[in-house]
């Protein structure tokens, strides 16, 4: 059985000076509270109708080593590995391509994957390296390779995360090994510009995060930014340019890890991680939005049994807590993606086996279903949300 991959990006702390680029964080309006601490318990049910399987197939000389990141591209299926190879299935599991042979150093390839998205506006898989944002097609055919600052008010930046507000428009995040990470960029890639930026260094609490992506828009347009880290508050950003435009602070109830338990650490991340591996209290790693509720995993101790999701209805306020594993097996998936109508988890078929729970209304099936493929290949699980 494949290991369950959770990669948790440890950021620098630093305070960032103020920007000399445009942003609008004193006039923005900060007019809404979500309260965690008022989540009830709920199980698998009470979140999703039901759960679609679709096994991602071994029809290529290649396929995934692991499942570190998955994305929704339209009508295809991205699915980064541990070697930095992203993998393409199409929406029914067929292989489509991957990138093995743009991984190198010649031209038109790529020798270090910093980051990597989907632009919904131009169709085009996107690609960060240290120093170019490149765009192929779903079969990695090069189609742009554009520039990327390297370095803005004498800090050096490398970006890892891609959010797209237009074909030439994007919003681009800073890894944790930028000189000052906790800062936000509007880069126009036609004007090779930054038109805007966003600093959130004041909202993070603690720089250990699961955030793999930041920004989810919604079916109505409202785009939202999670920064990535354990914060005071989120943000809904204006889809046009990128600018913020309110802010929603977070109360995360007493038993949570906070500020006061964090302060004697300074920059010793490598003590703050080993405390937050072990303690107890609940700490928060990742949200995920499609605008009508929250999902924010969080965990209160050091194995993926002490995981739990909190799913945030925005509409009733209401709060439900669901632990992803009881005293037999995994009642609840680690979500990896969401859209309007549903969450999308990731697994292998021996681990789905182990755990019947996961497949809902398949349970009793499963031996059927999945018997043409191998007990390594990955199943992607497409929850329907209530």
């Amino acid at each position: 059985m494949k290991a369950i991959s959770i990669r948790i990006l440890i950021c620098m702390t630093y305070l960032l000076s103020a920007s000399l680029l445009p942003s609008c964080k004193d006039e923005m309006s900060k007019s809404h509270v979500l309260d965690l601490s008022t989540a009830t318990n709920a199980s698998i049910d009470d979140i999703f109708a039901d759960v679609e399987l679709t096994p991602l197939l071994f029809e290529k000389n290649t396929y995934p080593s692991a499942a570190l990141q998955i994305k929704i591209a339209g009508d295809n299926i991205l699915v980064l590995d541990k070697h930095n190879i992203i993998h393409v299935f199409d929406k029914d599991g067929h292989y489509v391509s991957c990138s093995e042979e743009k991984f190198g150093n010649g031209p038109n390839e790529y020798a270090v994957l910093l980051g990597f998205g989907w632009n919904p506006h131009s169709n085009m898989i996107e690609i960060l390296t240290h120093d170019k944002l490149m765009s192929f097609d779903c079969h990695f055919n090069m189609i742009s390779s554009v520039a990327i600052p390297t370095s803005i008010e004498q800090n050096r930046l490398l970006f890892d995360k891609i959010f797209d507000l237009s074909q030439t428009k994007h919003i681009l995040l800073p890894a944790s090994t930028s000189d000052k990470p906790y800062r936000f960029f509007v880069f126009d890639s036609n004007e090779n510009k930054v038109e805007y930026s966003f600093d959130f260094a004041d909202d993070v609490i603690s720089p250990i995060t699961m955030q793999n992506q930041s920004f989810y828009e919604a079916e109505d347009g409202s785009l939202y930014f999670f920064p990535p880290a354990l914060y005071n508050n989120f943000y809904e950003l204006n889809k046009h340019d990128g600018s913020v435009k309110s802010a929603t602070s977070v109360i995360y109830g007493d038993n949570t890890i906070g500020r006061a338990d964090l302060d004697g650490f300074g920059d010793d991340l490598r003590s703050m991680g080993d405390f937050l591996e072990q303690s107890s209290k609940n700490y928060f790693l990742n949200t995920m939005t499609n605008g009508n509720i929250l999902l924010i995993v969080g965990k209160h101790g050091r194995t993926m049994r002490d995981f739990f999701t909190v799913v945030a209805d925005l509409s009733t306020g209401e709060n439900k807590v669901i632990n992803l594993y009881d005293d037999k097996e995994y009642k609840f998936p680690l979500i990896d993606a969401i859209d309007k109508q549903y969450a999308y988890a990731i697994y292998s078929k021996d681990f789905i086996l182990q755990n019947r729970s996961l497949a809902m209304s398949h349970a009793d099936s499963l031996n059927q279903q999945l018997s043409n493929i191998d007990d390594e290949d990955f199943i992607l699980l497409k929850y329907h949300i209530k």
